[in-house]
């Protein structure tokens, strides 16, 4: 008989596949075995080595019988397995000596870290492995401190130990995706929660009366026993920005995590504080819009449509955009904590801010949504006739930003075609071979500089940004699109990784290059998160030999 089948086996963290598959690569037959996972302590997992031998040999035998297959119907076996699991085995007996420790589990950490330090070794075992010493996850995780009174989770890198809004809040979302891979028992899921309810609980803590809550708190930038800096200007009576809109959108996550919004009940008051001290200092009542007070902190740290200009001028599309987000997860947390008439009114008010966003951000012209200058004023004495009417001019400056429109869906969908059609796919602004350009290519700001604090997203390509204009992709029904782009942050990340052996802040677009800051994960690993959406709706372009 002829040889018609390929026969899989893939050994994986939570049991063993045989599959035999046609020439044409159809599944003709599949077998899954799981096997118990062993936690002798908390996080540490492992496997039973003779159990998963009897599973291969178990699932081999079916798939072949319920495929009616004999042996010389095979062509070829192909074996995938956990590969950093690791065993002992007596080389006399061939009994394990232990149990398989499980590639998730962290009882090497200590020993890992201090060989990590040492380059020379570092090389060595890539030489000899492919393989670099693991930069473990769990440093994301800090413990509560002086400063802190809950866990919380940093994103990493030169940001080590610092509280930061927006990160904290993708940190969280990348790693929830990332638990969703794990055989633990639920360890990670545990103290995934804890520092994400922590982050939040954090922020609350440090909120003044009138409901300021800081971008940051640092360990770094004030004394021993001395105030927050941020907290310390805003009581001199110095309005900076705040807590950008992102705080009730972690909530509705770790709500989500935990499957219930009650650890909240104790919270609406200072919640409701929060979006009256954004409509005290920062809601620009003539164009309905929110204003940054000046441009530290801002997100994209020195977009030029914010950075070095006048104070309380910009009413940013990313600032608005999200807020809109902010206001429907308000309206969430409010609605399931049984507050149903206050759940409409924030439901209301991200409506009204859609229409402002509408009205004075969108340019029908070049059909991109814009930050835009408040800093009009009526005619004075001298002009009698038409005066400004206008309540904003747009400030022309084409950044990613344009596009957080189609991730918080205020975008109609012809506005979306065009974004899609006439800028996220020409070459010559945004498009590029590693994601998209966190500025246009053709504006005269564009520059690829290593550049910290601020950091630089005048072009190069940020993990975040590919994943916002992703998810705003998925929002509209743009499959392929989105697809690709994850394509490309994927292949993007493996080289990083495969180079340098971990990961960095943001890429040159055109070269694919880390430019700074590695072993910052944060909201890298939200790639873990375009894979399960993708899986969600069903597409998948990936293809092996693009791995």
């Amino acid at each position: 008989m002829s040889e018609k089948y390929i026969l899989a086996i893939d050994q994986s963290t939570s049991g063993t596949k045989a599959i035999l598959f046609t020439k044409d690569c159809t599944v003709h037959r599949r077998v899954t075995i799981p096997h118990k996972q062993y936690y002798p302590k908390p996080e540490w997992v492992e496997h039973d080595p003779e159990e998963i031998a009897r599973n291969v040999r178990t699932a081999v035998s079916k798939v072949m019988q319920e495929g009616d297959a004999s042996w010389s119907d095979v062509a070829a076996i192909a074996v995938t397995n956990q590969r950093e699991t690791g065993m002992l085995w007596d080389g006399v007996t061939g009994k394990p000596v232990y149990n398989a420790v499980v590639w998730q589990c962290p009882r090497a950490k200590e020993k890992c870290d201090l060989l990590a330090r040492d380059a020379e070794i570092a090389q060595y075992i890539h030489k000899k492995t492919g393989l670099h010493i693991s930069e473990n996850i769990d440093r994301a995780f800090k413990s509560p401190n002086d400063l802190f009174k809950y866990p919380f989770i940093d994103p990493g890198s030169v940001y080590d130990g610092n509280l930061l809004d927006w990160d904290s809040f993708w940190s969280v979302y990348a790693l929830a995706a990332y638990e969703k891979t794990l055989n633990d028992g639920g360890a990670f899921r545990k103290k995934l929660i804890e520092g994400a309810m922590g982050n939040v609980l954090n922020f609350l803590s440090f909120q003044l009366d009138d409901g300021y809550i800081p971008m940051m708190v640092s360990k770094y930038n004030q004394g021993e026993n001395e105030e927050p800096y941020l907290i310390k200007k805003h009581k001199d009576g110095v309005i900076l920005n705040m807590h950008k809109p992102f705080l009730c959108q972690q909530a509705c996550l770790v709500s989500g995590l935990t499957g219930s919004f009650s650890w909240l009940e104790g919270y609406i008051e200072k919640l409701e504080r929060y979006f009256e001290c954004y409509d005290r200092y920062y809601y620009n009542e003539n164009c309905g819009l929110y204003v940054w007070a000046d441009d530290v902190m801002i997100g994209m740290d020195n977009d030029p449509a914010v950075f070095g200009r006048p104070r309380f001028s910009t009413a940013g599309i990313y600032l608005n955009s999200f807020m809109v987000k902010e206001m429907h997860s308000m309206a969430k947390i409010l609605k399931n904590t049984a507050r149903n008439d206050r759940a409409d009114y924030y439901a209301q008010k991200a409506e009204n801010l859609k229409a402002a966003i509408q009205n004075e951000c969108y340019d029908p012209r070049d059909k991109f949504f814009y930050s835009v200058d408040v800093k009009t004023r009526s005619y004075d004495w001298f002009h009698k006739g038409l005066g400004v009417f206008w309540k904003t001019l747009p400030i022309k400056i084409q950044a990613w930003t344009g596009f957080v429109p189609m991730y918080s869906e205020i975008a109609s969908g012809e506005q979306a075609e065009c974004l899609v059609r006439m800028h996220l796919e020409n070459k010559n602004t945004f498009c590029s071979d590693f994601g998209v350009r966190s500025l246009a290519k053709d504006e005269k700001m564009y520059n690829l500089e290593a550049s910290i604090n601020p950091s630089n997203w005048l072009g190069p390509v940020w993990l975040v940004v590919n994943y916002v204009v992703f998810r705003g992709l998925l929002n509209y029904g743009y499959k392929e699109e989105a697809a690709e782009l994850c394509n490309k942050t994927l292949l993007l990340l493996g080289e990083d990784y495969k180079k340098t052996g971990t990961l960095h802040e943001y890429y040159n677009p055109e070269t694919g290059q880390p430019i700074m800051n590695p072993g910052f994960l944060n909201w890298n690993m939200l790639q873990l998160t375009c894979f399960w959406k993708l899986m969600k709706v069903s597409v998948y372009l990936i293809t092996c030999s693009q791995y």
